[in-house]
């Protein structure tokens, strides 16, 4: 089966797409003036500012409520950058896909190694800028990893099928970047649901939207161990049936379309 010998053969061959990424991430930074430092700031400005903006807005504790979008943009910037920048990561790369021996999936690999580098990043800045603010973790931070684990799994899996619809459709990166700021807004990063997802009630429309929203699911299993308590049983049968749902689909897409992507390039 091409899909996964594809796959598989590209996995076994770490050192090629691990060192691709890493040189797309110092590409990305080279000739700035701070480097890497620029994705530590950037964060810790955007969440900082956003959460105390959001705190006034909305009458919540400074402190409680920096920290609580911190987390949550550590998540959502590594869904957005996946998705978006997945539509992307054969074409991008489409002189090294024609000439090196490197398989369609080790690509996909690389893309999603350099954003979990980000994410660690973004979740080493969220960890300080919520010590500063008095942020204690307790035992449930533990969940973090697992939860980290399955966003990486699920990840592959849609990188792989975006990838390879994207290089068929060009138009379709733009749909996805369309649709991904709409569910921003959807999402409960910057905003409260009523009560957790193991206590929603039905009379709450944002506890409803919080609950039926599986962007909301992913990025509980990560906030959820941050915050002091343990993500819902229903968050992680929800992510990982999405992500092997996505893996199934996007290993799916690579058998129907891989061997003839190149006519697409």
């Amino acid at each position: 089966m091409y899909a996964l010998q594809d796959f598989f053969g590209a996995l076994k061959d770490i050192r090629a797409w691990s060192y691709l990424a890493m040189k797309q991430i110092q590409f990305d930074y080279r000739r700035n003036l701070l480097g890497t430092s620029w994705i530590i700031l950037s964060f810790a400005l955007t969440s900082g500012g956003l959460g105390w903006l959001l705190a006034q807005l909305q009458g919540r504790s400074i402190p409680e409520h920096v920290t609580y979008v911190a987390f949550g943009f550590v998540v959502w910037n590594f869904v957005l950058a996946c998705v978006t920048e997945g539509c992307t990561a054969l074409t991008r790369n489409r002189s090294l896909l024609l000439q090196s021996p490197i398989g369609r999936s080790g690509f996909v690999f690389s893309l999603v190694l350099k954003k979990l580098y980000l994410l660690g990043f973004n979740l080493l800045t969220a960890v300080v800028l919520a010590l500063i603010l008095g942020w204690r973790p307790s035992m449930t931070v533990i969940a973090i990893l697992p939860g980290i684990l399955v966003l990486t799994y699920t990840a592959v899996g849609t990188v792989t099928a975006f990838a390879v619809i994207g290089t068929v459709l060009r138009d379709f990166s733009e749909l996805v970047a369309a649709i991904m700021r709409l569910a921003f807004f959807f999402t409960p990063i910057i905003w409260y649901a009523n009560a957790r997802f193991d206590r929603v009630g039905g009379d709450s429309p944002l506890s409803l939207l919080a609950r039926y929203n599986p962007f909301s699911h992913f990025i509980e299993i990560v906030r959820g161990g941050a915050l002091g308590y343990w993500p819902a049983w229903e968050s992680w049968l929800i992510t990982l049936g999405i992500g092997t749902l996505a893996l199934i689909i996007g290993l799916g897409v690579l058998q129907w379309l891989g061997r003839r992507l190149v006519f697409w390039l």
